[in-house]
């Protein structure tokens, strides 16, 4: 019974449209894989969606998207990712296509290649930065010129 004493109608169930790109049975979602806390991965990455690590990663990391470690998360490896956030711990070489983050949790024991290079305060890091442009995407290519 609704108010007043008159019975409410069942309303019709209207389909949702997935998001862009969104996968079958990841709604919203597109290309994100996670590798939850009590997760351990042994051995050589890639791909081309997201990855997030949650637990512990140890060999190499070769991605097309976005690399994130969590503050949960322990990385023993080289990562190469488009974009490289970190708020865990990494023992291994960062190279980000575009950018490399460490958060102020972050704890990273390695060298930085990235055009850009953020370091939040009260981040942890022993290595070096490479912040050169570089005319591709291999770390064996030579700086540009200036003109």
């Amino acid at each position: 019974m609704g108010l007043l004493g008159k019975k409410e109608e069942p309303q019709p169930v209207k389909p949702v449209a997935p998001a862009a790109g969104a996968r079958p049975g990841m709604p919203g979602r597109k290309g994100m894989t996670t590798l939850s806390p009590e997760a351990v991965f042994v051995g050589d990455l890639q791909g081309t969606d997201d990855i997030q690590v949650e637990g512990r990663l140890e060999g190499k990391v070769d991605v097309k998207g976005q690399f994130t470690v969590a503050p949960s998360g322990l990385v023993k490896a080289d990562v190469r990712a488009k974009r490289v956030l970190i708020s865990g711990k990494v023992i291994g070489n960062l190279t980000g296509d575009e950018s490399v983050e460490l958060h102020a949790t972050a704890q990273l024991e390695g060298n930085i290649t990235s055009p850009k290079v953020i370091i939040q305060e009260g981040a942890q890091f022993k290595g070096s930065v490479d912040m050169r442009t570089r005319d591709s995407g291999r770390p064996d290519a030579p700086p540009k010129q200036q003109s």
